[in-house]
This record gives structure tokens, sequence and C-alpha cells, in this order.
């Protein structure tokens, strides 16, 4: 027989328990998706953030040209759990390839975007 609560499974043989497997919680998350990609100068780009969890975290999303140099910085702020969508506008960038960096607290994503 197995049966679980939320933090454990327990199982049991013969009427009684004998054995407990306790379960880690799921870790806090980001996933992180731009569109258009490519995108043209002078447009914006959508940036989806989805962040697992149960609490804000601080966030920062930073654009980095082809050679690492930092670009600009689009976000330093608290993003709470959930989706979330940041416009990026891209006047005044010279056409080429991007990295968006997104970073919230221990997590951290990359995505490349093209500016045509």
């Amino acid at each position: 027989l197995l049966f679980s609560t939320e933090r454990a499974i327990y199982r049991s043989v013969n009427g009684g328990v004998n054995g407990v497997n306790r379960l880690s919680p799921l870790p806090e998350s980001v996933f992180l998706r731009s569109y258009p990609n490519p995108v043209s100068a002078g447009s914006v780009i959508s940036l989806e953030i989805e962040l697992a969890g149960t609490r804000e975290r601080k966030a920062v999303i930073t654009l980095y040209d082809i050679m690492g140099r930092k670009v600009k910085t689009f976000l330093e702020d608290a993003v709470a759990p959930g989706k979330t969508t940041v416009s990026l506008p891209t006047a005044g960038l010279s056409p080429g390839i991007y990295f968006v960096r997104f970073t919230a607290e221990n997590s951290v994503n990359v995505r490349k975007v093209v500016v045509q």
C-alpha cells in the first residue's frame, strides 16, 4: 500500500508503515522566450518570462553584443511568479547578434537575438 502527503510518500506492508520517502521541493525555475527572432532594427523584442515558485525575486535583464560587451540593462526589479512579458526596444541597435541575459537570484538564462 502506498499513500502520500504533500511532502512524503509512505509505504505500507501488512498495514504498518515501513518506509518514508521525503520529497524534495520543486526548484524555482525560469523559462525565457524572446520573439520575434530575428527582429528588425527599431522594433521591439517581447521577452516572455515564466517564473516558478511562490515568491518574488529580484530580476535583471541585460543585453550584450556578440563581443560580450554590455549594451543596455532593461530591467532591475522584483518579478512575481507566473508569466511576465517585458518589451525590449531595439532602437539604436546596429544589425547583428545580441544576447539577452535574464538573472533572478541563482537562475540565469541567456537567449540569442538577431537584429536585422
